[in-house]
């Protein structure tokens, strides 16, 4: 859901990108948008190297399991240094593990739904919310 999500996205800013997947549904699918798909396993480091085409800017990285986000994310970080990487991750308390494994930020959609949500409230009772109190790259575990 993440991952189609961003891939929608970038679809609609015509951002050219690849989508990695061994879900065959949502292979199909990106497919069915126009999107270059690799069918495979994102672990895997010969599958990264297809996606790895030269003049590759970022990597979003959205997988639910936070070991499997780790290894992708250091194998990511050793074949080009470079790379700008944002990286999903399910649990708050996996953010550090995912930056110091190379991310350049650890995105938690619970917390940024949870953050919109109370956004809303506020706003619905009239509480005045000042943007600076709501820096999303704050929310999203940016890092320090």
């Amino acid at each position: 859901r993440v991952g189609r999500t961003v891939s929608e996205g970038l679809l609609k800013a015509s951002v050219r990108h690849i989508v990695v997947d061994y879900d065959t549904a949502a292979a199909r699918h990106a497919e069915g948008e126009g999107i270059r798909v690799i069918y495979g396993d994102a672990s895997s480091e010969a599958v990264l190297s297809r996606a790895l085409t030269p003049g590759v800017e970022l990597a979003v990285v959205a997988l639910p399991e936070a070991p499997t986000t780790e290894m992708v994310v250091r194998t990511l970080r050793k074949m080009n240094p470079r790379l700008h990487i944002i990286a999903r991750v399910h649990r708050l308390d996996d953010r550090q593990r995912i930056l110091d494994s190379g991310a350049d930020a650890a995105i938690c959609p619970e917390t940024l739904a949870g953050t919109e949500m109370l956004k809303m409230g506020l706003a619905h009772l009239g509480i005045a919310v000042r943007p600076e109190d709501w820096d999303v790259r704050e929310v999203a575990a940016a890092p320090e």
